[in-house]
């Protein structure tokens, strides 16, 4: 017959069940914590939470793998998190520059349209475009949007213009 080792058994009844838990518990809750809210935007509280659960892991003699693993995505997510900001953050003045030459080329083909308009009805194009804008109920370009020059010089009835937008 079989002798059966009941050491072991007695050892496990002898211990209350929640230090039997705790004696099986080493989980690194802080690293699995510190994983999840990494992924989940939370990446420099990810980053705290996995050093904080290194450091209780190194402590408990348990494996700080998990806690590790947390503190480098929560590093990683941060920088990478800071490195979209800041290449936002520097595009958005293009981006506004970009609006304005955009305008400013649609303001010169309005001008343009009403130009030949002008031009079919009258047989010359005005001297400027300042009285002209306003002559037809169109938005005033600033002087600084918009190059505009009649030709020949000083003419009040000219026979031909050029007009650009002044981009930035």
């Amino acid at each position: 017959m079989e002798e059966i080792n009941t050491n072991s058994y007695m050892n496990n009844q002898n211990n209350p069940p929640v230090q039997q838990q705790a004696m099986q518990q080493k989980t690194d809750v802080l690293g699995i914590i510190s994983i999840v809210l990494s992924f989940a935007g939370l990446s420099l509280i990810g980053f705290i939470l996995g050093l904080v659960g290194a450091s209780q892991a190194k402590k408990r003699s348990s494996s700080p793998v998990l806690s590790r693993i947390g503190w480098i995505l929560g590093l990683v997510s941060t920088f990478m998190t800071l490195a979209v900001l800041i290449l936002v953050l520097a595009g958005i003045p293009a981006l506004q520059a970009n609006q304005r030459n955009s305008a400013r080329q649609n303001d010169v083909a309005r001008i343009e349209a009403e130009l030949a308009r002008f031009y079919s009805e009258n047989r010359y194009y005005p001297p400027n475009i300042a009285s002209f804008t306003v002559e037809k109920g169109i938005k005033q370009p600033s002087l600084e949007d918009i190059d505009y020059q009649a030709f020949p010089n000083n003419c009040t009835k000219c026979d031909s213009y050029t007009i650009q937008p002044v981009l930035e």
